[in-house]
Parts: structure tokens; sequence; C-alpha cells
């Protein structure tokens, strides 16, 4: 009874000093850094690094998305994959993208990434022997959000649903203000040339194969991922 008293006392006072990007029936400002249940993935240099075009693979799975009070978003997604056809082939994905974003009168979010900055590294062991490092994104557009008090996590809960209504895993409130890259264009080269020996370094990004690896693991580790998904019977998500 105590708790619950000062958890609605927590929420009223919040909602007297709320952010531009808070809405009415929210308890908080989106403003900060929003992380899956694995607490593992997160947004900003310690995910990918933009100079070394490089990603750094998490512990787990899961997602971040952060947000600015002046309408800049940065996502970090980390999904494993598995194959309907052959489970023993399961395709692992690191994404990130950055830019803006929208909070439309209908409740919509939309977000409008910087196409020439996203980033994805796929690991599909089965058809390639290395990963393949790609520009990526994707322009998103949420049906609604929400951010309540989780009284099970004792934290603020962001609530993501898609253009079609599908509920998104819930995120927590990790950092404010945000972890995150510079929201300005970071590589801002239409055509960019392979260089491993510079600093700044950019790739030819149609496909190209990393070390065999993606991050810290290599090809025939997916293998018996997939193995292991194939003996549970193939889980389409690992959890986040």
């Amino acid at each position: 009874m105590v708790a619950a008293q000062i958890v609605a006392t927590l929420a009223s006072l919040l909602t007297l000093s709320l952010s531009p990007v808070a809405v009415a029936d929210n308890v908080t400002s989106l403003a900060g850094t929003w992380t899956s249940k694995s607490a593992k993935v997160f947004t900003g240099p310690g995910f990918y690094d933009p100079v070394e075009e490089q990603f750094f693979e998490p512990n787990t799975t899961g997602m971040s998305y952060s947000f600015t009070d002046d309408g800049y978003f940065e996502s970090a997604l980390y999904t494993v994959v598995s194959n309907a056809t052959n489970p023993k082939c399961p395709q692992a994905f690191l994404q990130w993208q950055h830019g803006t974003y929208v909070l439309q009168d209908d409740g919509k979010m939309i977000l409008n990434p910087i196409a020439v900055d996203g980033r994805q590294l796929q690991s599909d062991p089965c058809t390639y022997s290395k990963s393949l490092y790609t520009r990526w994104n994707e322009t998103v557009t949420m049906k609604s959000w929400e951010i309540l008090i989780d009284t099970m996590h004792e934290n603020y809960r962001l609530n993501l649903y898609e253009f079609d209504g599908s509920p998104m895993n819930p995120m927590y409130l990790a950092y404010r203000p945000a972890l995150m890259l510079p929201t300005a264009t970071l590589n801002p080269t239409a055509t960019a040339t392979a260089s491993t020996a510079s600093k700044k370094r950019k790739r030819s990004l149609g496909a190209v194969q990393a070390q065999g690896k993606l991050g810290g693991m290599e090809a025939d580790t997916w293998w018996w991922i997939g193995a292991g998904m194939t003996v549970l019977g193939g889980i389409g998500f690992l959890a986040v």
C-alpha cells in the first residue's frame, strides 16, 4: 500500500515538469536512452563506431532507442532469427541508425533516418563464410507510444507499437540525458572508398565481407547456435 502511494506521488510530481516531448498521458519525458529487458544493448559508441566502421557485439540480443528533446533519435538493434526452412542456419543482425523523429497529432511517431549513416552487419553462416557489412536504413512508423511506471522493475517503461498496432518488446529508461553518437551526418560522402589503412576508414558498402565474424563470434559458432535452436524447436527470436 505504501509502495503504491509512493509511485502515485512520484507520477504526479513528474507530470508537473514534463519536457516538450512528453504528452499528457505519459508520466515522464521521452528523452533519454531506453533499452529492452536484457539491458545489454545500448545506443552510443559502445555499440557502433562510425569512424572505424565497426560494431561491438553485445553479450545478448536486445534493442535500444534514444531520443532528445529537440527531435533526434538513435536506434541499436541486435537480433537472431531462425531459418524456418533450415533451423540449423540462423541469421544474426546488428543494425544501427540515427536521424530525426516527429510526434504527430494522431499519436504516431515517425523516425526519419539519415540514409547514408545507417549500417548493418549480417551473419548467415550457411550462406556466407563471412559476415556482410552494408549500408542500411529504414523509415519507421510507430502507430502509438506510451510511457508508464513499471512497478515490477521500479523504472519507467516505454511501450512502442508498430505501424499495425503490434506491440514491440517493452524498453526501460537507462540513461538521461541520452547516450548517443553525434546527431549530425557522420558519413556525408555519397560513395565511400575502401581504405583499411586510414584511421577514418570508409568502405564501399555494397556487400563488404567482414573477417568471418559477427562481433567476436565466428560463423561456426552461429551454426552451433542454430543446432541448439533446432533442439529447442526452432525459436523465432531469441528472448530480449
